[in-house]
């Protein structure tokens, strides 16, 4: 067995306030992924995806050149492949609007991620906006043309976001009743949102908790909207709008997630003595946290520092796909992942962490369905 080791590096505090953390780790045989990989912690990335997965879009089951049954447009739009990015992406264009028919209603705590392409017009005097809406409809409204698909505003009223091709630095809120409109405008010094999303994929991630409104670019937080979504008319549907003047600019989006959050991580832990995640996320077939999994295991970590008395047990699942066996490896392995970063980033005392796995064992859900396959895939944590 021979093992690599990389060392550990100085940590850098940039302008923005970002701390980036390089582990040293180590990898060994029969561990095809581990933590090994260099990776990024950001200190002020908060965003906690929600732990009940309610729907999943990669677009694999649609055909090149289709629109996807499960969206509906007033306009045109088609899933495509793009040279040197994985998976199937939706093109937006036009000024059109996209709705995902499968979110039918907006819990009071939720997310929705999704990775973006915005390969907005460079050009003079034209401009693309993309922007994201919660809406406020009854179920009439559901199948009134006018409300589904005009880009700007139908409805009862809601809120939106937008991101506007010739204000880079800059994310634009929009809130409206009764048709009636107020913009307001935050911009973000030493930043530039846009400027590098053109052909470079980016994660954005939204988050409600009730009234409050935060949206995030990969692990940077451009908007925390505390009464965005304050309303009489509560928003019940999202969608997705191009906005295009020249007909030059394009969107795409793949990986759609919509899951329902717990709003409150410390009181199912302290109270009930027991949390349970599928928000926290893995590398496919691998035990290497992604990036955006950081904020809910900052949650954990604070947890866990203002009751030093508690101890924890974290164990891991997995969904059908694969060989038992394997499965059941990799779920012991994920969880000793989570008690590593917990050790190693947030200073928690290893004898504070217990890690088990069950594998394919204890589902949830169907392992029939994409989003029963992603509750399955989960991590819990239990009051010792």
């Amino acid at each position: 067995m021979k093992t690599h080791l990389k060392y550990l590096l100085p940590v850098f505090l940039t302008s923005a306030h970002l701390i980036t953390v390089f582990v040293k780790t180590y990898a060994q045989a029969n561990q095809k992924d581990s933590q090994a990989d260099l990776f990024k912690v950001n200190s002020k990335f908060d965003f906690i995806a929600g732990d009940k997965v309610i729907a999943l879009d990669d677009f694999f089951n649609t055909n090149i050149g289709d629109f996807p049954a499960q969206w509906s447009t007033n306009g045109s739009g088609e899933v495509v492949t793009i040279d040197g990015h994985n998976g199937k992406w939706l093109e937006l264009k036009g000024n059109f609007t996209y709705f995902p028919e499968f979110i039918k209603t907006l819990p009071a705590n939720f997310t929705i991620e999704f990775d973006v392409l915005y390969n907005y017009s460079q050009k003079y005097l034209t401009r693309n906006i993309l922007g994201f809406y919660f809406i406020s409809s009854d179920k009439t409204g559901l199948n009134d043309p006018v409300f589904k698909y005009g880009f700007n505003k139908p409805g009862k009223g809601g809120a939106g976001v937008e991101l506007h091709s010739y204000q880079p630095n800059t994310i634009q809120t929009v809130k409206w009743e009764n048709k009636q409109e107020n913009f307001d405008t935050e911009t973000k010094s030493e930043a530039s949102f846009l400027k590098d999303m053109r052909n470079n994929p980016h994660h954005i991630s939204i988050w409600r908790q009730n009234d409050r409104l935060r949206v995030y670019l990969n692990d940077n937080k451009i908007l925390d909207a505390s009464k965005l979504l304050a309303s009489t008319s509560k928003p019940n549907l999202f969608k997705i709008a191009f906005e295009d003047w020249g007909n030059e600019g394009r969107a795409y989006i793949t990986n759609f997630r919509f899951a329902e959050s717990v709003p409150d991580m410390r009181s199912k832990l302290i109270t009930e003595g027991k949390f349970v995640t599928s928000g926290i996320y893995f590398n496919k077939g691998s035990d290497k946290i992604r990036a955006e999994s950081y904020g809910i295991l900052r949650q954990i970590a604070e947890i866990l520092k203002s009751d030093e008395a508690l101890k924890i047990k974290i164990v891991g699942h997995t969904d059908s796909e694969g060989d038992p066996g394997s499965n059941l490896e990799l779920s012991k392995r994920r969880a000793l992942s989570v008690k590593n970063a917990l050790a190693r980033e947030y200073n928690i005392a290893e004898l504070r962490l217990t890690t088990d796995g069950k594998g394919e064992t204890e589902p949830v859900a169907s392992n029939k369905t994409e989003e029963g396959k992603a509750n399955n895939r989960r991590v819990e944590f239990f009051r010792m």
